[in-house]
């Protein structure tokens, strides 16, 4: 579920605004730049290996969509989400993808199908994040990676702003410290190969435009650091079942 927050056709709150030409050109490349590093990750932990089948869960209005498309264009990217209008909107942006309007939980692909999977900002959305790793255990090969992005409410945005942090909404409703991630992966068999925290976009005043933008380029280049006190938990895992 990505997204500028900002609709002017009404429907999903993920739903952004049509854009054309420029503006539509410059936000390509913005998230080009924020999703630079799962790509990265992707082509460094599958080792060069063919990759059949890429799936998005929780698309939005697809922008990594977009993303893998460019960067894998001999794999088969499939997306999936359960707002009508966000499928209907990413399969309009997205030419070879494959949309599907279905449940994070009960996801329609058979055992072992699948290359990589990746959740970017998903899981705390579910109220059993467990039933969700064990279906992405499931439709993963053995080796497969998992892509997993999550907000830090143990993070240096969540400790200052308390109650007003941005990572607190209605259907966040599974927000866990870095450690409880780490226990529910280990428990369905994910071997953690990267993880850390992003930097402090979260936080007041440094967290906006434009004296956020050193820290944009430099997560940008870098992805996650070593440490617990970033906006978003992020790691990638091998299914090791």
């Amino acid at each position: 579920m990505q997204g500028d927050q900002n609709s002017d056709a009404g429907g999903s709150p993920y739903l952004p605004a049509e854009m054309t030409g420029l503006k539509k050109r410059l936000s390509q490349r913005k998230f080009e730049a924020a999703y630079h590093v799962w790509g990265r990750a992707i082509r460094k932990h599958s080792s060069g290996e063919t990759l059949s089948r890429i799936l998005e869960v929780g698309c939005g209005p697809g922008n990594f969509a977009l993303c893998l498309e460019k960067w894998f264009p001999d794999s088969q990217v499939m997306a999936l989400d359960l707002e009508d209008d966000l499928i209907r909107f990413a399969s309009r942006r997205v030419q070879s993808a494959h949309f599907v309007r279905a449940s994070s939980e009960m996801i329609p692909l058979g055992a072992n199908s699948v290359d990589v999977v990746s959740a970017l900002q998903v899981i705390e959305h579910f109220s059993i994040p467990e039933d969700f790793l064990a279906e992405v255990a499931r439709i993963l090969r053995p080796g497969g990676l998992l892509l997993l992005s999550t907000p830090n409410p143990q993070g240096l945005g969540a400790r200052l702003q308390g109650k007003n942090w941005q990572g607190i909404r209605d259907d966040h409703i599974s927000l866990r410290s870095p450690a409880q991630w780490q226990a529910a992966l280990g428990k369905q068999g994910f071997e953690r190969l990267s993880e850390g925290t992003t930097l402090f976009n979260g936080m007041p005043v440094v967290g906006r435009f434009p004296l956020s933008l050193p820290f944009q380029v430099v997560q940008a280049a870098a992805g996650w650091f070593p440490w617990w006190w970033g906006e978003s938990y992020m790691v990638v895992a091998r299914n090791s079942g």
